[in-house]
């Protein structure tokens, strides 16, 4: 949408009436008013057909229409000084009307919008009226929503203006904006230290160590919280080393080897049992076959299969160490990691996430300017071997770092928004009178915000028009409380033509009565004197800013399951153990990135846990773990698909809505998180398709069709033509589910989400 304001300012019109907004006027591209935030209609008119004053004007002077009537209209009346209006046939007196500004289109939309987060509540209200018609919306209950990027409804007019609409925003008294202080999801950076320094980052140095396939280790992380915040570490310890018998050995001592319950038991030539043999077993420090002297009963099977034999003791005395979380390598299974084939594991003294940094002598300040242009898809902050943090940035494709504790985050949105906005209640502007017969003179207007700061100096020969359009800038950064322009109905006859004509319009237009109060309105909105409103353009770009952190938070939780080891595909997952190695995790990467986001996850999952109880089992309380599997024999992920259907159909209850694609992609731009679920309805359990879940990707732009809209992929990975390995990332839709799948996708969203 195009704001302008051109013909009408804020807080007042030329004329000196209140105007609780702007007016926005339609582009060439568009044919919709698009709507930019999510919100409930409290209450909307769709009365398209234009209305006009009942009490007509007898003469016009031309002088009146011949700027804004259409060429057609002022062409015919441009060589008369004065129009007899009643001798106008009906539809040339309607174009007339129009023209000098005497009819509108009184169609509107009130809507609520709820921004919940840090388990604060913030509530704002928006206004949009003079649509020529306006579109369907989603039915939740007894209620309708519009979506993010929906379409409100086609442009109108009103009062000598085309292709309009009026919008505005408005907060009540009463709001929590007032008591809500700085929440820290809204820090942001708008300063680097002068005096910061660049460095480069380099690995840890770290030991080659050789093991084969099926070398089993016990994982030693303390806790969950150590693969969040080491996701390409691992803390490991050789449990087993996978061996052989040494057949030379064996047939020199014609030994004979029996296995029961996966037992190892030797026996020599007489039948007696012999507690010792010869192994060959890989020796990590020197990648050489060493042949190894052992005690049997430390040597186990797996199956009962004397070629998948372990020894369980360490004759090398490797003690624990880190290393990387390489999927290719490795492979997580039921609390231990073994490995895939014959690898080289590097090891180091600590987390290998861990780099080192080193001062490098560049031109500072180019690179102060493309932090911020990094920050703004969320900053990548890493942690050196001696505890500091360094954010990374990129120069002509090369990564430079800094510290951390260079960047000054002193700004807060909320902080900044409330600190910069002078607020002017209704006792303020008591002084403040429109009807004054000095119709130029504006004065009290100076003064009230003189009064506040918000001008340095009282200038009383200056005319309003010159002061709105002197102080522009100054007065969109102020919210003003008055009761709705959509009271008004007495006109100051010095201010405007036709006061009787226009105050018969007004009086068709009011929606609120004269003192500011309507019955028919919802309780919260029926008294339009608690109304404070704010400039829709710096408001809107207020709400973007909040909007952005969420999505910024989002980023960065997907980023961090995408990450995850546990997840990679034939590993074990978080919440159980039941897998084999072409299970995918889909549902676990989805849980854990809404129980990141949303502090209303249980919305999604159907669950009433007491989330106050720390020792509480996830996978118990939390998990929407499938509870009759009987029911669900193939595949009981399943479940969450019925689940989220459910709750989708009880919207106005648990705030679960399915909505579109499209909408997918721009609720998600907004920070909310957007499960896309594909339930396999295949009964047939030798055609290996699992139900798939992902979660939208916030993108910027516009909507890029369905096959192209991005997500955050846990699941199963492909190579491509360059036999590069894709596994859990960022991609197309198209690709994460196949193409074939596509128009049986569902997005659901929580219009409830605690942001956190």
């Amino acid at each position: 949408m195009a704001i302008e304001n051109k013909y009408i300012f804020f807080p007042v019109t030329k004329t000196g009436y209140w105007h609780n907004g702007i007016h926005i006027y339609k582009k060439d591209s568009e044919d919709f008013v698009i709507s930019p935030f999510v919100g409930k209609i409290l209450k909307k008119s769709q009365s398209i057909v234009s209305i006009y004053p009942e009490k007509l004007p007898k003469i016009i002077y031309v002088r009146e229409i011949i700027l804004t009537a259409p060429p057609e209209v002022a062409e015919k009346y441009e060589n008369l000084s004065s129009i007899d209006f009643t001798k106008l046939k009906k539809d040339e007196q309607e174009k007339v009307l129009e023209a000098i500004g005497l009819s509108s289109n009184p169609s509107y939309i009130l809507q609520k919008h709820t921004i919940s987060f840090k388990n604060e509540m913030f509530s704002y209200y928006s206004f949009i009226r003079h649509f020529s018609k306006l579109c369907d919306f989603k039915k939740i209950k007894n209620d309708e929503y519009i979506f993010p990027h929906d379409k409100v409804g086609e442009y109108g007019k009103s009062e000598g203006e085309n292709n309009m609409v009026h919008l505005e925003y408005f907060i009540t008294a009463d709001s929590s904006y007032f008591n809500i202080t700085a929440p820290d999801i809204f820090d942001y950076c708008d300063n680097i230290n002068n005096e910061f320094d660049l460095y480069k980052k380099e690995e840890q140095p770290f030991e080659e160590l050789y093991f084969n396939k099926k070398t089993e280790f016990s994982v030693l992380h303390d806790s969950k919280d150590d693969y969040e915040k080491y996701p390409e570490s691992l803390h490991i310890k050789v449990k087993s080393y996978h061996v052989k018998i040494n057949e030379d050995y064996k047939k020199e001592k014609s030994l004979r080897i029996e296995v029961n319950d996966n037992v190892i038991n030797v026996h020599d030539k007489e039948n007696n049992i012999v507690n010792q043999i010869k192994i060959d077993i890989k020796n990590p420090l020197t990648n050489n076959i060493d042949t190894e002297l052992v005690y049997t009963k430390y040597l186990k099977t797996k199956s009962n299969d004397i070629k998948d034999l372990f020894y369980t003791l360490d004759p090398f005395n490797l003690q624990a160490f880190w290393t990387e979380a390489d999927p290719e390598k490795l492979q997580y299974w039921d609390k231990y990691i073994f490995t895939k084939g014959d690898v080289m594991l590097k090891k180091y003294s600590m987390q290998p996430d861990k780099k080192i940094f080193s001062k490098l002598n560049e031109n500072k300040q180019e690179f102060s300017l493309q932090f911020f242009k990094v920050q703004e898809n969320g900053i990548e902050v890493l942690e050196s071997t001696k505890g500091k943090k360094f954010v990374k940035i990129e120069k002509a494709g090369e990564n430079f770092y800094f510290l951390k504790d260079d960047i000054k985050y002193n700004s807060n949105y909320w902080k900044d928004f409330k600190d910069g906005t002078a607020v002017f209640l209704k006792k303020d502007l008591t002084p403040y009178n429109p009807n004054d017969d000095d119709v130029k003179n504006c004065s009290d207007l100076q003064k009230i915000m003189r009064e506040k700061n918000v001008i340095d100096s009282v200038e009383p020969s200056m005319e309003l028009v010159q002061f709105l359009e002197k102080n522009k800038s100054i007065t969109i950064r102020c919210a003003f409380q008055h009761i709705s322009e959509w009271s008004q109905v007495e006109i100051n006859p010095f201010t405007i033509d036709h006061p009787e004509e226009t105050s018969d319009l007004w009086e068709k237009m009011r929606i609120w009565s004269k003192d500011g109060k309507s019955s028919s309105f919802p309780r919260e909105v029926s008294d339009s004197g608690k109304f404070i409103y704010f400039h829709p353009a710096y408001f809107e770009n207020w709400l973007f800013n909040l909007h952005r952190c969420f999505a910024k938070k989002l980023i960065s939780v997907q980023n961090l399951v995408m990450k995850d080891f546990r997840l990679v595909q034939g590993n074990c997952g978080i919440y159980y153990n039941f897998h084999d190695y072409a299970t995918t995790f889909c549902n676990h990467a989805v849980f854990e990135t809404i129980i990141k986001v949303d502090g209303n996850f249980n919305n999604f999952t159907k669950k009433t846990a007491n989330k106050k109880n720390i020792s509480r089992d996830p996978l118990k309380e939390d998990f929407p773990e499938c509870p009759d599997t009987e029911k669900y024999k193939y595949k009981p992920s399943n479940y969450w698909c019925d689940v989220l259907e459910e709750q989708s159909e009880n919207s106005s209850k648990t705030g679960i809505c399915k909505i579109s694609a499209e909408q997918a992609f721009y609720m998600a731009q907004l920070g909310y998180v957007v499960i896309a679920a594909w339930k396999n309805l295949e009964t047939n359990p030798k055609k290996n398709q699992s139900p798939h879940f992902v979660t939208v990707r916030p993108c910027k732009g516009k909507y890029p069709g369905l096959k192209s809209l991005k997500v955050a992929h846990v699941g199963g990975s492909y190579k491509d033509e360059n036999n590069n390995t894709h596994g859990n990332e960022v991609r197309k839709i198209s690709t994460a589910f196949g193409e074939n799948s596509l128009n049986n996708i569902k997005f659901y969203c929580n219009i409830k989400q605690n942001f956190i």
